[in-house]
This record gives C-alpha cells, structure tokens and sequence, in this order.
C-alpha cells in the first residue's frame, strides 16, 4: 500500500510588455535622387525591446514634421525637395506602444536627378 502525497503550488506568471528602451541602432541616410532618401537602420538591441517590435516611425523634419510607419528596417522617403537637408530619426513599437526616438541624422538629397 502507498500513499502519494501531493504539493500543489499556484505558479502565477506576470508578463509585463512595456515600450522599448531603447531606439533603433545605426539610423543612416543615403541619397537616392534629388528628391528621395533611402533611411536604414538596426532594430531595437535584444533585452530592450520590451515585447514584439510590430513597427516602426520615421520622423522626417525639414521644417515640418513627417512621419511615416513601416514594418521593415527601411524606408524610402520620396516626394523631398531637392538638395534639402533634412533631420532623420527613428522609433520603434510595440502593441503598448511607441519606444524613444534614435539620436537624429542629417542628410541632404542630391541637387538634379541623374
């Protein structure tokens, strides 16, 4: 005859998705025509996420502010003025929300289309 005993222990788990600590690495600007840009950076780095990076905004400042959203780590901004400068910056999301932005960038478009 035995006897079983049995601990039953209530494990509750807590997970707290919070924004992004930390914005995207290595935001770079590179010319593609007097009136576009190609922006390229790295995601958030891993631990500073927060949950799932679901997208990204791209602020875009020459004055006023343009903001485009994208899933992907690029985006093309087209439609600039030409041989502007403008003033780049990146964010990162997650489903709580919007993490800081990266340190911006300056990057002029080119004088003429080629």
């Amino acid at each position: 005859n035995i006897l079983f005993k049995h601990k039953i222990v209530a494990l509750t788990l807590f997970c707290l998705f919070t924004v992004p600590t930390r914005p995207p690495q290595q935001v770079q600007g590179i010319k593609q025509s007097s009136t576009s840009l190609l922006i390229t950076w790295i995601t958030v780095p891993s631990g500073h996420a927060h949950g799932v990076i679901i997208g990204f905004n791209v602020y875009v400042n020459n004055g006023s502010v343009r903001v485009l959203s994208t899933s992907v780590n690029n985006a093309v901004l087209t439609g600039l003025n030409k041989y502007t400068q403008y003033t780049v910056q990146v964010s990162a999301n997650t489903s709580t929300g919007e993490g800081p932005r990266s340190s911006p960038i300056s990057v002029w478009t080119d004088e003429d289309s080629e």
